[in-house]
């Protein structure tokens, strides 16, 4: 397959697309603490278990430091 500028950058975007939050957050720990991808990835998981909003709530009445 020929690959041009068009598709590039839709393989780009979908790439971008799947990174996520919570990747990102696991990628930060595994490299900060040395640990593996797996320990970081449940330390993610447990991170949005606490600290994530209701998703059914509104996430609007919630200040600054506040979480539910």
């Amino acid at each position: 397959m020929i690959e041009n500028t068009i598709s590039r950058n839709d393989q780009t975007v979908k790439r971008i697309a799947l990174r996520n939050s919570q990747e990102t957050f696991a990628n930060v720990i595994a490299e900060g603490t040395s640990c593996s991808k797996f320990e970081a990835a449940v330390i993610s998981n447990k991170a949005l278990e606490i600290f994530n909003p209701d998703p059914y709530g509104d996430d609007s009445t919630f200040l600054p430091g506040q979480m539910s």
